[in-house]
């Protein structure tokens, strides 16, 4: 099963009532609909059979707009056949429609325009893509998906009828009414996503309606307003206008809107189509030999009124050859206008009746001979289910259209070379594209209004002046041609100028019709159309600029001579982290509130304060929540998810070991020479000769552990200070490293821990865990290079990679209020200790060292591991080769009782001995955990990243964490998930 079933599932049978069962035969169901349709027939009065056949709208809002009450005394007047839902709050529809049905006697057939989902029409839902932008679409199954999705919330909501989809070719830019509601121009393309849309919601339940026959798309009026004409040939109208009507005529639509068109090829009277025998009787009932049911667009819109009188517009309506009478303004009259003319012979009875039979054969089929009331209970939670969230992100980020890409510049890389400043257009409506795009790479933000001023602009030109790369995003769009589809000419100048002078990547947000309203377009780096301001269109096109998201979508329209319709770069793989719903990997949300639960247990027992917690599965970024507060105080701040941790020992795995990876990969290290080679001040001890793979495996014979940060409290001093020789309050040259706050340290301290080191006996050479060979590696880097760890971690990686949030002393770049305190230390720097390293070692070393010192986020920390999960490839980089990685991850000494990789913890393969992370981890799984309560995993045969942070040493290094054991259990549950996912 492919990931769209597994989420489309989810979604559709949540929201599909109970007894929607499939009957036995279709013969037999035949039978019993007939048999349903006459015992209502011979209930209902001629009168009655009438009013069967129209449509009233209804809002089932709050306050006076609320028109129940009046559709109530209409029904128990008339007994009309149905309702349109034309604006509803959730809170209070199921009662008010629950209501309407309870006071008619035959239920109520309900419909909704709900062309992008019942949000069209109803608050507090989500809202799929408009037409156009699934136009985009190469995969018309998805719009299938979709279809169903609808159907599912329609269901939920009691409405039987969806007035969709539109079929119309929107060839005309300038079309006010139709534009974005469109597949687009290609009739092609309109015709097979409008079928799939239609299969979609008949699979689902709903009746499905082809709307604006015979073809509203070549017009630029708008027909609520004015009667709009269409005037082409019969032979322009049959092969384009009428196409996809036909495909899904063929196809079994259970019915046709007829729209408010004057169409002189088809009626020389020039009547509204919907009142045009021409159009209805002849063209689509004969011609097209269309028998489903055909329904009028309202008859309260002008392009009618204004055509003919509105007592008589029902009449003529049904005496064109439409089947349903939508929305005329006065129901009783119009019913006695028709009644009149059975009684004169201008209307037979038998077309009553056979109408009235279509009526209750559609309100059979939508489920009404066994109708249930809509239960209120649940209506949002299911209207919003995540399954259908995620089918709307994956629906647009297949959309997403690369029209143009200079040099290949998208996706970006080498990050480390670019300054970016991202620009938003439309002042705090681009929050959710400038959050995403800071998830790949540090980004500085400039805001200017929809309208900016000339000065305002020059300003801005200059503020950009120090960047190399722009990226512009056009988020207050417009999708009418009348408001210039939200484009202003002088920003538009100002982009297409800034583009001629550097790199600009332009994203518009909204039609792409809006696009030719740049002149000099061609300027642009990169061109992308996202077609509306979205929070999905937003997070989904900000990964395709970094290559989260590969560009998969075709223009549904031409623009201009510039670019034809079906225009589209194809990109085939993504190179970077991917940031998706649980749902669309096929995992469902609930299945992760296990993990949520364990968090909460954690914070309410004290174990740690708070946390990230990041899952990725083949690159798809699908956990990635925090937790908790950064103290256990109520003023402390809750941790957000770039909120930046000391990783403690991760640092050897994140700083020092992918350092000797790249200088192992350039010949600059040989693992199996003695470290000696590289540290000339290890000649004359007895650490010249431990090899570099001994440090690695940390089965050097090298000690644990001292604590240095003792030597320096004179014996003298009650209470014990630190000895003023090495320390001072104040950072001076004497005294640059930074050992916590109002605490710096001479270089003689480091110095000192060196020559201990260096002079420390040597034990036996079994494995034993010990800091000492990491900062032994650190040395030899360094003298290598010529480069300080922290440099070389920055610009080998950190830089590179975007790991912007990421390095060696944090406080140089991050604010004190985003780091969370790793400790009370009221042994050594009597002090709380933030954003500095809580290492007491490292600390004395000024805060860089191989084994400990560096900060950074979940977020960052993945993007490094991905890499190595990749193989040594990230963002279409390679770093490493595959065998390196191989040869860095794997077991060295499993036969002789070490479980350890170059650098890497590995999974203890002895049953029954304890080890760092459970069964569910395959053998040749990887990662390393940290002091303060980190712990990240690789499983390359899963393709599983899991990354816990925490502070869970605040205050007091209590172990609640490890007895109560948390992490265990977090990621035991995710590598079930995966398991669980890939046997289904």
């Amino acid at each position: 099963m492919n990931r769209h079933g597994i989420f489309i599932i989810a979604c559709t049978c949540l929201l599909l009532p109970a007894g929607a069962a499939a009957h036995p035969s279709l013969q037999q169901e035949r039978r019993h609909e007939q048999r349903w349709i006459d015992s209502v027939m011979n209930t209902l009065s001629l009168r009655q059979r009438i009013a069967q056949l129209f449509i009233v709208s209804v809002e089932t809002v709050a306050g006076k707009k609320n028109n129940t009450g009046k559709v109530v005394a209409l029904i128990e007047k008339e007994q009309i056949g149905g309702v349109i839902v034309m604006k509803a709050q959730l809170d209070y529809y199921a009662e008010n429609i629950n209501r309407l049905q309870a006071h008619s006697p035959l239920p109520l057939l309900v419909a909704m325009d709900a062309e992008w989902g019942v949000a069209m029409r109803t608050d507090s839902v989500l809202k799929f893509p408009r037409q156009m932008m699934l136009g985009a679409l190469s995969d018309n199954r998805l719009v299938e998906s979709m279809g169903e999705a609808i159907a599912g919330q329609c269901r939920r909501m009691g409405v039987h009828l969806n007035f969709a989809p539109v079929v119309d070719v929107n060839n005309n830019p300038r079309n006010p009414v139709i534009n974005t509601r469109s597949f687009g121009e290609d009739k092609y393309n309109v015709a097979g996503k409008s079928r799939a849309y239609m299969h979609g919601l008949q699979n689902g339940g709903v009746l499905a309606c082809a709307k604006h026959f015979p073809g509203h798309g070549d017009t630029w009026q708008d027909s609520h307003e004015q009667l709009p004409s269409i005037n082409h040939s019969l032979r322009r109208l049959d092969s384009l206008e009428l196409y996809p009507f036909k495909a899904l005529m063929e196809g079994g639509v259970d019915a046709v809107m007829v729209g408010h068109l004057q169409v002189p090829a088809y009626d020389t009277l020039k009547r509204p189509s919907t009142l045009s025998p021409g159009v209805v009787a002849h063209l689509l009932r004969e011609e097209l030999e269309f028998s489903g049911l055909v329904i009028t667009d309202a008859l309260n819109m002008k392009a009618v009124t204004t055509a003919a009188r509105k007592d008589t517009i029902a009449l003529s309506a049904l005496l064109a050859g439409n089947d349903i009478l939508l929305m005329p303004d006065n129901i009783s009259a119009s019913i006695d206008v028709i009644e009149n003319a059975v009684k004169e012979g201008k209307i037979s009875v038998h077309k009553i009746n056979t109408k009235c039979r279509k009526m209750l054969s559609a309100k059979y089929r939508a489920g009404l001979n066994n109708y249930r009331p809509i239960a209120a209970e649940g209506l949002a939670a299911d209207l919003n289910a995540p399954a259908c969230k995620a089918l709307r992100y994956q629906l647009t980020e297949k959309a997403l259209t690369l029209l143009h890409n200079r040099d290949s510049l998208l996706p970006l890389r080498r990050l480390d070379t670019l300054k970016i400043a991202f620009l938003e257009i439309g002042k705090n409506e681009g929050r959710f594209f400038q959050q995403q795009l800071s998830c790949y790479a540090a980004i500085d933000t400039f805001s200017i209004g929809a309208v900016t001023g000339a000065d305002t602009l020059l300003l801005l030109w200059q503020q950009l002046a120090p960047y190399n790369l722009i990226i512009a995003g056009y988020h207050c769009t417009d999708a009418r041609a009348q408001f210039n589809f939200g484009v202003d000419s002088l920003i538009a100048q100002f982009l297409t100028g800034l583009a001629a002078e550097k790199k600009v990547i332009l994203d518009f947000f909204g039609t792409p019709y809006g696009i030719k309203k740049f002149n000099g377009i061609r300027n642009f780096a990169a061109l992308i159309v996202s077609y509306g301001n979205t929070q999905y269109s937003q997070e989904r096109s900000a990964q395709l600029l970094f290559g989260g998201v590969a560009a998969q979508g075709r223009l549904p329209v031409s623009i201009d001579n510039l670019w034809g319709a079906g225009s589209g770069i194809q990109q085939e793989k993504t190179t970077r982290l991917h940031y998706v719903l649980p749902e669309e990997i096929g995992v469902p949300d609930a299945r992760l509130a296990v993990i949520d639960t364990i968090m909460a247990e954690a914070i309410r027992q004290h174990a740690t304060p708070g946390a990230q917690v990041m899952a990725i599965y083949k690159g798809d970024v699908f956990y990635h929540r925090a937790f908790g507060t950064h103290a256990y105080d109520s003023a402390s701040p809750p941790v957000a998810p770039d909120d930046v941790y000391d990783w403690a020992s991760l640092t050897k795995i994140s700083a020092t070991l992918p350092v000797i990876m790249h200088l192992t990969e350039q010949g600059s290290i040989t693992l199996d020479a003695p470290v000696g080679n590289y540290i000339p001040a290890l000649e004359n001890t007895n650490k010249n000769s431990l090899k570099i793979t001994e440090l690695l495996t940390h089965s050097s014979g090298l000690q644990a552990y001292l604590p240095f940060q003792l030597s320096f409290f004179p014996e003298r001093e009650i209470p014990p200070l630190l000895d003023p020789l090495y320390f001072s309050p104040v950072s001076s040259g004497l005294y640059p490293l930074q050992v916590a706050d109002s605490l710096y340290a001479s270089p003689e301290v480091a110095k000192f821990i060196r020559k201990q080191i260096n002079a420390s006996p040597l034990l036996q050479k079994t494995y034993r865990y010990s800091d000492w060979g990491f900062m032994y590696l650190q040395q030899a880097a360094e003298n290598i290079t010529g480069k300080t760890l922290d440099q070389l971690a920055d610009s080998l990686f950190y830089h590179r990679l975007g790991m912007n949030r990421t390095g060696y002393l944090p406080l140089r770049r991050i604010e004190k209020e985003r780091i969370p305190p790793t400790g009370t230390d009221i042994t050594f720097r009597m002090q709380r200790l933030q954003g500095t390293v809580h290492d007491p070692t490292a600390a004395l070393l000024g805060g860089v060292s191989g084994h400990a010192g560096v900060f950074g986020n979940a977020n960052d920390l993945a993007k490094l591991l991905q890499l190595y999960l990749n193989g040594g490839t990230y963002g279409g980089e390679r770093y490493f080769s595959d065998s390196l990685i191989t040869r860095f991850t794997g077991c060295h000494a499993c036969d002789k009782g070490n479980r350890r990789g170059l650098g890497f913890d590995k999974p203890e393969p002895q049953k029954g001995k304890p080890g760092p992370i459970g069964n569910e981890w395959s053998l040749e799984s990887y990662g390393h955990s940290g002091y303060t309560g980190n712990l990240c995993w690789v499983d390359p045969t899963h393709e599983l990243i899991v990354i816990f942070l925490s502070n869970r040493s605040f205050p007091d290094d209590d172990k609640k964490l490890n007895t109560l054991r948390i992490r265990p259990k977090i990621f035991a549950e995710f590598a079930h998930i995966i398991k669980e996912l890939k046997i289904h």
